[in-house]
């Protein structure tokens, strides 16, 4: 399994280290990439993040799984973002599987891609996904898509994705570990 996990400027710590490093933990390949044209990017609290690959030198058909972090100026730099919009068109097409989480969902709404389905975000973002039936539940699995509310829930969402795609023994055994 190969996930990938695109970040800009705003997006949100504490959602992006904790998917990437449980992911990391579980022997997931996962591959960090900037959307902007530098590798080091500011997050929502000021912290300095540095991508292991721009999004414009990777081939996103060679991934699973594509994850969007949260954090307001962050998604709302996502929404403008056409080749990641593309890419993530073209997963929903094939069936690939999608999470988001925080405010990562709206960016889902913005291309249409939550229609009619169950979806959570921040709660205080939930008329955002007008098309989706949105749920007040912490991790929400629609399908291909895995939605989450934001930083609390970041290591269900994570432990989430480790069950369904990698293996419901490994995600018991990192919550064990990891003291939840």
């Amino acid at each position: 399994m190969m996930f990938l996990v695109p970040i800009a400027n705003g997006s949100e710590e504490i959602e992006f280290t904790t998917i990437v490093d449980v992911l990391r933990r579980a022997g997931a390949e996962v591959t960090t990439t900037s959307l902007s044209d530098k590798k080091e990017i500011k997050a929502s609290r000021f912290v300095k993040i540095v991508a292991d690959e721009l999004f414009c030198d990777i081939n996103p058909d060679d991934y699973d799984m594509i994850i969007l972090p949260g954090g307001g100026p962050g998604s709302d730099f996502m929404k403008q973002h056409t080749p990641l919009l593309d890419t993530l068109t073209s997963f929903n097409k094939a069936g690939k599987m999608i999470g988001a989480i925080c405010a990562g969902p709206t960016v889902l709404e913005s291309i249409g891609l939550l229609k009619g389905k169950n979806a959570t975000c921040y709660p205080t973002l939930s008329e955002k996904l007008a098309s989706a039936k949105y749920s007040t539940d912490r991790v929400v699995v629609d399908g291909n898509i895995i939605t989450s509310q934001g930083p609390g829930t970041s290591f269900e969402f994570a432990l989430k994705i480790i069950e369904l795609l990698i293996s419901e023994e490994i995600s018991n055994k990192l919550r064990k570990e990891l003291l939840l």
